[in-house]
């Protein structure tokens, strides 16, 4: 009799061991996934279309007048954001980038005649309804060019 509960301690012990290291596991790998799903709600503001403003700092023999666009967020999914925008000038382009707890980082390029046109943007979260940061990019004869932005919540 003591042989027999000892056995069912022990195993209960194994079992418990066994299904704590199967969920775990399975927390571990969907970590990224899960941290995602609490996060995804708090950022979910950025979602929609923003006015965009684009001033060119440099080269200074560029045109100094704004350009301006409109960007639509598409998906944030936790740290992840993507996107595209339009501008009559350049045409339609998509980006892609991570959100922090204060900065948005971006990667962007053009589509068609545009699409060697990539570079980066870095914007601070200022409020829900606006962000403003830096960008850059080489332009299509391998000029770098930089400026900063402004980004207005339309929808």
């Amino acid at each position: 009799m003591l042989l027999e509960s000892t056995v069912g301690v022990v195993g209960k012990a194994i079992l418990s061991a066994v299904v704590g290291a199967i969920v775990g596991g399975i927390i571990g790998i969907f970590r990224e996934q899960i941290e995602n799903r609490f996060r995804q709600t708090k950022d979910n503001y950025l979602r929609g279309s923003w006015d965009c403003t684009w001033l060119i700092a440099s080269p200074t023999t560029v045109s100094t007048n704004p350009i301006r666009d409109q960007v639509e967020i598409t998906q944030v999914n936790g740290q992840l954001v993507k996107g595209e925008g339009s501008t009559l000038k350049f045409g339609r382009s998509h980006f892609h980038g991570k959100t922090t707890q204060f900065v948005i980082t971006l990667s962007y390029a053009g589509e068609k005649a545009s699409k060697d046109l990539v570079g980066m943007v870095m914007l601070k979260k200022d409020s829900p309804t606006k962000l403003n940061g830096v960008w850059c990019q080489y332009g299509s004869d391998g000029t770098l060019m930089s400026g900063t932005t402004v980004w207005e919540k339309i929808a």
